[in-house]
């Protein structure tokens, strides 16, 4: 998948996958989160994407890319405020999200 085509739904579609996958699983109320607020079509195509990346690509991509969707001190925290209401859609946020939540402050 070319990202110099994406908009910003794919890069938040990105980042939000990839934040869903921490824990290893995508639970049915992260699922319904992606889905009504950015679309299946987006959400299965960048979930075929994204898994065929390692997580190293993937952190690469996210950190290269939010300056074109999500730039400056005002970008990252709205980024963050969608990463959290992800984390927080199935009522549980857990280590692992809370681990890839510190790594994904840390590149951006």
């Amino acid at each position: 998948m070319n990202t110099e085509n994406w908009q910003t739904k794919d890069y938040l579609t990105f980042v939000l996958l990839h934040m869903a996958f921490a824990d290893e699983k995508i639970s049915m109320s992260e699922l319904f989160h992606l889905v009504s607020r950015l679309g299946a079509d987006r959400v299965v195509a960048m979930r075929a994407y994204i898994e065929s990346l390692t997580i190293d690509d993937q952190l690469k991509i996210i950190k290269k890319q939010r300056i074109n969707f999500y730039p400056g001190e005002y970008g990252k925290s709205s980024l963050m405020v969608e990463i959290h209401e992800l984390c927080e859609a199935d009522g549980k946020f857990c280590n692992m999200e809370k681990n890839m939540l510190s790594i994904l402050e840390k590149i951006m």
